[in-house]
């Protein structure tokens, strides 16, 4: 069969149901131009997913064509990104993979523990305190973990299989952490990354930042140096009248971001989850000492 559009499969599973697309509409909680709009080469909400296939009767692999096409995935997964507004594909797809996750879970009853749809915010109040938690979906298997987000205000999913030999191979060295976290408690170093990367990418000098933000220009020179030779900014020498002088420029390598959302997640006061799969035995990390020392090293 000819490779499919995900709106080619509803509407053959609409008609082969007997449905109208104003009956498919209003069993989804869509209008008819919506279903519509999706049969004419567009393609729905990944959130409506679930509900599409069960008033069909039909699985969620089918809509995609995997059980009518020989299970050609790529194409189908191609075509309903295809299908999505550009602005919304990333954030479709985000979404497409953490209902996936919701798969690793197990199946039949086990799958009826699980959440089946997206939260309408990421953040609940704590009990007796005016703080709050953010709700994470965390999956913990034999073959890795996948964490993050599913809600309207805040979504993320990152997937960690599990590397041949562990995880432990690909860390860096304890001191090269040490390092790290060292220079991020330099005062004014936090605040210089996160000024840089709301700007248009451009060189800075420490006097420009130490004013822009008020910190004491030997302070920010410093951590500045500091962040340079960890390479979380790149350092280029411009020439003035008075000489060549250092500018500051963020690294293009959309580490930043993640890494803050780590850690703050690592910071949370409390345990928050939306979903918590837990069916691993091993640890995630492997202890092994380092040779002819005492010392030990992941």
């Amino acid at each position: 069969m000819e490779n499919m559009g995900i709106g080619a499969h509803i509407a053959r599973y609409r008609k082969a149901a007997g449905l109208t697309q104003e009956e498919l509409g209003q069993a989804v909680g869509v209008s008819t131009q919506a279903v519509s709009r999706w049969e004419c080469g567009g393609a729905p909400d990944v959130a409506l997913l679930p509900s599409i296939a069960d008033r069909l009767g039909v699985s969620i692999d089918a809509l995609f064509g995997r059980e009518v096409s020989g299970g050609d995935m790529k194409g189908a997964l191609a075509d309903w990104l295809g299908g999505l507004p550009q602005e919304r594909r990333l954030d479709g797809l985000c979404r497409l993979v953490w209902y996936a996750c919701r798969s690793l879970t197990g199946h039949g009853e086990d799958r009826k523990l699980v959440p089946d749809q997206y939260l309408d915010r990421c953040a609940i109040p704590m009990e007796d305190c005016a703080d709050s938690v953010l709700l994470k979906t965390v999956v913990e298997t034999e073959q890795g973990l996948s964490l993050g987000i599913g809600a309207e205000d805040l979504s993320f999913m990152l997937l960690f299989p599990e590397p041949k030999g562990g995880y432990q191979q690909f860390l860096a060295a304890d001191e090269g952490y040490r390092q790290l976290f060292a220079a991020l408690a330099m005062p004014g170093a936090v605040t210089m990354l996160r000024y840089l990367y709301s700007r248009e990418s451009r060189g800075y000098t420490a006097a420009a930042l130490a004013k822009a933000l008020g910190l004491p220009a030997e302070q920010a020179a410093q951590a500045l140096e500091a962040m340079e030779k960890l390479h979380l900014l790149t350092r280029q020498e411009i020439v003035l009248d008075t000489g060549e002088t250092p500018v500051w420029m963020i690294r293009e390598q959309g580490a930043l971001v993640p890494f803050l959302y780590l850690a703050q997640l690592l910071m949370e006061k409390g345990d928050g989850f939306q979903m918590h799969w837990h069916t691993r035995r091993r640890p995630l990390l492997v202890w092994e000492e380092k040779e002819d020392s005492h010392e030990p090293a992941l």
